[in-house]
């Protein structure tokens, strides 16, 4: 009879087994090892990443504040969202209306210059310009947009002409902005460069974002305003080894 040896085989062929299996669970496991390291490494790469931009947008809003003030331009600045607002009654906006009159202009040239100073070298304007700007190589490109938020309070609007309601008038309202800003460097330049996406985008968000909130519609100064938010391009390049 062969049980022994049967015996002897079967035990071979269970130890094969597990000898097997637990080469490939060891595999596995460096193989998970390795991968949560680099998927670590990856995150906190990118979370730095994030944090460079959050810190370029903070010093960039900064810089358009302290130049805004030397202005005497009544604003109010949120280096964390990045967002630069100013009333719209300092704009000169009458009641109900989108257009711009000759002392809101005024207003606005001094806002499209100041900003444009400090943008400008975070533009994606040629680098020969940028080098007559005293610019640093480095910083070319690092602004991707700059969005006009228009905000009104929440008294109804009545229709008129083309305008049906607070979102549309607070659209148009920042669609003025962008036009009178596209007159003056750098702006105007960066208009004319064929091939770029739009730098000034209007958006308009009507009642719905109060700085107060009213229940009832109340006529507050407050909600009624341009923000001005600056977005950055973020680059999600990882270092090598």
């Amino acid at each position: 009879m062969n049980n022994g040896e049967d015996v002897d085989e079967s035990y071979q062929s269970l130890s094969d087994l597990l000898s097997g299996m637990v080469f490939i669970f060891i595999i596995t496991l460096i193989a998970y090892i390795i991968n949560f390291s680099g998927s670590r490494e990856i995150s906190q790469t990118l979370g730095q990443q994030a944090s460079d931009t959050a810190l370029r947008k903070s010093y960039i809003i900064k810089q358009v504040s302290e130049n805004l003030t030397k202005q005497n331009i009544i604003h109010k600045a949120d280096p964390k969202s990045g967002i630069i607002s100013i009333s719209s009654d300092q704009l000169g906006f009458g009641t109900g209306t989108h257009i711009l009159d000759q002392s809101s202009i005024s207003v606005l040239t001094n806002i499209s210059t100041t900003i444009g100073s400090v943008i400008t070298c975070y533009s994606n304007l040629p680098v020969p310009t940028l080098n007559k700007q005293g610019c640093a190589a480095d910083l070319r490109g690092q602004l991707n947009r700059i969005y006009i938020e228009g905000h009104t309070d929440n008294v109804p609007f009545k229709k008129r002409n083309s305008i049906r309601d607070n979102f549309d008038l607070s659209l148009l309202r920042a669609a003025s902005i962008k036009s009178e800003m596209e007159r003056y460097k750098p702006f105007s330049e960066l208009k004319r460069q064929s091939g770029l996406e739009e730098v000034l985008i209007p958006t308009g968000y009507g009642a719905s974002d109060p700085i107060v909130d009213h229940r009832s519609p109340t006529s507050e100064p407050k909600n009624r305003r341009i923000g001005f938010r600056f977005e950055l391009n973020q680059k999600w390049t990882l270092a090598e080894n």
